[in-house]
């Protein structure tokens, strides 16, 4: 079986930039449930991010 890893490279980095994006948001903004560096770790993976995204970051 071989794996063609030409394909997963804009994953990679579609996922790298989204990463990044929410963890702009976690330095410069107020948080909701879990300490910043907590959800720091968390965005590291995909699932981290849109849990973040969608329970961790305060509107006020």
């Amino acid at each position: 079986m071989n794996i063609d890893y030409k394909l997963l490279i804009p994953i990679v980095v579609l996922q790298a930039i989204f990463s990044i994006y929410c963890i702009i948001i976690i330095a410069k903004n107020p948080v909701k449930l879990m300490p910043k560096w907590l959800w720091g770790i968390l965005c590291l993976n995909t699932l981290g991010c849109v849990a973040f995204l969608i329970l961790g970051k305060d509107e006020a």
